[in-house]
């Protein structure tokens, strides 16, 4: 039964209930209706000694005992009227080597769509970081279902429950990066959120039941990157055009153009011997040779 069937349940056993005993079902009626007694059975089984008219049961004194051990245990327990169950979620993993991957979370318990978007962030940003370990530079987007619901009218004046299942999804991939990551995903979760109440608004009367399922895409795309040393194009090759082409054999440019930059910045210090006697003052975890133009906002200094 539902809730409010549970309600007219107990309401109902007022009307052959002794009259010294309304008020106490009443009372606790108050406590199951505010979700204090969370176990409609706790409720009707001392409803039911309450109601009852049955003289040894009466003389025993029994309903007066377990209506005072039921208010005593329940007066001060927190209401849950408003209160959602934390959502579980159970996550299915593509593979992430594979150029396209889908990871789907499963979610249990999900009806307040911005508290299980909000629960599940850590769990996206801990599976994108697992990503970006095999996909260096990668675009993302998100696909969600949820279960609505809406009371319709009938032409006899009663009213039929239609349920739907209804798709969301971000409108574009983005591209991310182990520096960006973090606020596209928010960035996503938020645009989830605005094409529900969007849609509640156009279409009226839809209330969410589940949120079942949220699908996190990932494609592998291939970054602009630098290479390794290539001569200067002839029209450049002036020393008044200010250019430094530094003479690197391997593909560590981005690495060694920073260190010039730490450099005096002399008529040789372009060199890669001289170069290789600067004292570095970045950090260059997590960069990548040939470095993507993503790259290269990872750089942070060590001092």
């Amino acid at each position: 039964m539902t809730f409010k069937q549970n309600l007219q349940t107990l309401r109902g056993y007022k009307r052959t209930a002794p009259s010294d005993n309304i008020e106490k079902i009443n009372k606790v009626i108050e406590l199951y209706e505010a979700k204090k007694i969370r176990n409609f059975r706790t409720a009707l089984n001392t409803i039911e000694l309450l109601a009852t008219k049955h003289k040894a049961i009466l003389r025993s004194g029994k309903p007066e005992k377990e209506y005072n051990k039921l208010v005593e245990k329940y007066q001060e327990a927190p209401s849950m009227v408003g209160r959602l169950s934390d959502p579980i979620f159970k996550i299915t993993r593509g593979d992430y080597a594979r150029i396209n991957t889908t990871t789907r979370f499963n979610i249990f318990q999900g009806s307040d769509l911005r508290k299980t978007l909000t629960n599940i962030k850590r769990l996206i940003y801990k599976e994108v970081e697992e990503v970006l370990k095999h996909k260096k530079s990668m675009k993302i987007k998100f696909r969600l279902q949820a279960t609505l619901e809406k009371e319709v009218p009938e032409f006899d004046g009663r009213t039929e429950k239609k349920v739907e299942q209804n798709p969301f999804a971000t409108k574009q991939a983005k591209t991310l990066t182990r520096t960006t990551y973090k606020q596209i995903v928010d960035d996503a979760m938020e645009e989830l959120l605005t094409q529900l109440h969007e849609f509640q608004l156009k279409e009226t009367g839809w209330k969410v039941v589940s949120i079942n399922n949220l699908n996190m895409d990932t494609f592998k795309i291939k970054a602009a990157r630098g290479s390794s040393w290539i001569p200067t194009p002839e029209r450049y090759s002036n020393a008044k055009c200010g250019l430094i082409n530094i003479k690197n054999e391997d593909q560590e440019c981005f690495r060694w153009c920073m260190k010039y930059h730490q450099s005096p910045q002399t008529e040789h210090s372009s060199r890669i011997s001289a170069l290789k006697e600067i004292e570095d003052k970045y950090d260059y975890i997590d960069i990548s040779y040939p470095t993507s133009y993503d790259e290269n906002l990872q750089v942070r200094r060590t001092e």
